[in-house]
């Protein structure tokens, strides 16, 4: 059976019908056959079995075999069981169509109110990584994602900083309309608003208020990993044999995390600017001292 057979028509069959006792024996068998995969480590197994079960069970899928509600539990497997074929699968057209059905299966979560928010940071990649990028869909989950962290929830792994301003820029790239386009560009600055009012203070001598001197911010997980992207691109055109054209990851040690207050004062030596820097005394207790994402 085809690839683009088994995950596009499992993905679109939606399981709305009443099955017999037998079919429900045949759902039995669907799930057993899938966790055994996933024991074996046959992901690609799992995923289709857990597909075919989704499909011949209804909403026994969600159930154990003493018939219990479980929940999410069999998504969750299937949806694990997906994203560790897609981070190992090496071809290209194969890989968005996991992808399409990853983020499908996601979207019947959620319209059974069993998706998890935690997932956001990976759904707005693998949103980036189907057949048809959905931009919008990823600026949705990466910035509820972020948000929820910066309250105390689901840590962010550094990766995702850099693909977040990325889509943002891609979303400003793409809209035609300027009024949107307005809204898209100063959500791109204010996201690093320290960068952007220290540009305007130190180009015009003019004194920079600073709220919270001791706090990290995490600018450094976009500006290191463009400058990286950057040098690599020119290693890679200078030479392109060279050991440098291989998977990159770039982020900042937590030993060079500056602080709001050291990077104000280098980005004002860099510059060359006379400025002063005006500490505010007034701490704001809402704010996190440390976004070390």
């Amino acid at each position: 059976m085809k690839l683009g057979s088994i995950l596009l028509g499992a993905s679109m069959i939606l399981a709305s019908a009443t099955f017999a006792q037998g079919e429900d024996r045949e759902c039995s068998r669907m799930k057993k056959i899938a966790n055994d995969a996933m024991i074996a480590e046959n992901y690609k197994e799992a995923t289709e079995f857990f597909l075919k079960g989704e499909v011949i069970c209804g909403a026994y899928f969600m159930k154990n075999d003493a018939g219990e509600y479980v929940g999410s539990a069999n998504y969750d497997r299937l949806t694990g069981s997906l994203i560790r074929v897609i981070n190992v699968e090496t071809d290209a057209d194969a890989k968005k169509l996991y992808a399409d059905t990853l983020c499908a299966i996601w979207d019947r979560m959620d319209e059974q109110s069993l998706y998890e928010n935690k997932n956001d940071m990976y759904r707005g990649n693998f949103e980036l990584q189907k057949s048809t990028p959905d931009y919008l869909k990823a600026d949705k989950y990466f910035t509820r994602g972020i948000a929820a962290h910066a309250n105390g929830g689901t840590p962010v792994q550094e990766m995702y900083i850099p693909l977040h301003y990325y889509n943002t820029y891609t979303l400003f790239f793409m809209e035609q309309e300027k009024t949107k386009k307005n809204v898209l560009k100063k959500r791109m600055i204010s996201k690093f608003r320290i960068l952007t009012d220290a540009s305007d203070s130190f180009l015009k001598d003019k004194n920079l208020k600073i709220r919270s001197p001791n706090s990290r911010r995490p600018w450094q997980h976009v500006m290191e990993p463009l400058m990286g992207y950057i040098m690599v691109a020119q290693k890679v055109f200078d030479n392109k044999n060279s050991e440098y054209c291989t998977a990159w990851n770039f982020g900042p040690g937590r030993k060079t995390h500056l602080r709001v207050i050291d990077f104000a004062k280098l980005f004002r030596l860099k510059m060359r600017s006379n400025s002063k820097l005006i500490i505010n005394k007034n701490r704001d207790l809402r704010e996190k001292k440390n976004l070390d994402l």
